[in-house]
């Protein structure tokens, strides 16, 4: 029976992986005998121009993934379940399989409608790319960025990179932050009360997830982040906008009936403007009187 196996070298893909494809293909198609024994690694290696190794290495994956099974003193043989799956001869040829229907399965989305932040790939070839997120490669400080990569692979610091923290995070970091970090924000707190996550989407992210629902209101700056308008909506919060001008965003009257108030008041986004000190005071108070949580995105 003519196998048609065949490997070619021009190809970026391992010969190894070449050969099982291959051989697998050959299987599913009846170019074996399937009631018979597989060829010898010997006599396939000859076969294609390859080395037994080659041929060995695809074998032995088959062989782990229960496709094939090696008989001593015998040589190497289908798996009888997967003989009964695959086999041509023992079964008519099987349907085309269903299409999933994605559209129908997929929950939607609260924020279909919403506009997505726009970043193109090709942004570092502008000549002013105010593009949020991303790094300006010129100007990164790749020696002290290398230096304290270097220092966090040396103890004590090793243990802390390496390890799966599990429900922890790094205390030498926490430490960092609570003695240096947050006390310059105004923000005095223990070490349990803190949590690091990948970014503000994550960290906005749970914070949706734990406070917020379909029956919450959601105050947010005008014009404002999208991402975080995204994550909240998506919680099935409303969300009522808030106009922001040169000294940041404009208080209301009132938060009663507001759940959370979302800002950026240290450079707010998109416009970089700082909320003044006494907008800051008189949306302290009116989150006190309203029992309103401020988020605050640094």
């Amino acid at each position: 029976m003519e196998r048609n196996v065949g490997v070619d070298s021009a190809r970026r893909e391992p010969l190894y992986r070449q050969v099982r494809s291959s051989l697998e293909e050959g299987i599913s198609l009846g170019r074996f005998d399937l009631n018979g024994s597989l060829p010898s690694s010997r006599g396939l290696a000859l076969e294609l121009g390859v080395s037994r190794n080659t041929v060995n290495t695809a074998y032995q994956e088959l062989i782990s993934e229960g496709f094939i099974v090696s008989r001593p003193r015998s040589g190497l043989y289908l798996n009888e379940e997967v003989l009964a799956t695959i086999s041509p001869l023992r079964r008519p040829p099987a349907a085309p399989p269903a299409q999933v229907r994605w559209h129908d399965r997929l929950r939607p989305e609260h924020d279909t409608g919403l506009p997505e932040v726009t970043k193109p790939s090709d942004w570092q070839r502008y000549p002013y790319p105010f593009i949020a997120g991303q790094v300006e490669a010129r100007s990164f400080p790749r020696l002290a960025w290398s230096r304290v990569l270097r220092e966090a692979l040396y103890e004590p610091h090793l243990h802390y990179s390496l390890r799966d923290g599990i429900a922890a995070d790094d205390p030498l970091l926490i430490d960092l932050l609570c003695e240096r970090i947050l006390p310059g924000r105004g923000i005095e707190t223990f070490p349990e009360n803190v949590m690091i996550t990948m970014g503000s989407q994550e960290g906005l992210q749970l914070l949706s997830h734990a406070l917020l629902g379909p029956a919450s209101v959601v105050a947010v700056e005008e014009p404002g982040y999208l991402d975080a308008r995204h994550v909240f909506m998506r919680s099935g919060a409303t969300l009522i906008a808030l106009p922001v001008d040169g000294s940041g965003v404009v208080p209301p009257g009132a938060l009663q009936g507001t759940d959370l108030l979302y800002l950026t008041p240290s450079h707010q986004h998109p416009t970089n403007a700082t909320l003044s000190i006494g907008r800051r005071h008189q949306l302290l108070a009116l989150a006190e009187q309203d029992d309103v949580i401020i988020v605050e995105d640094d």
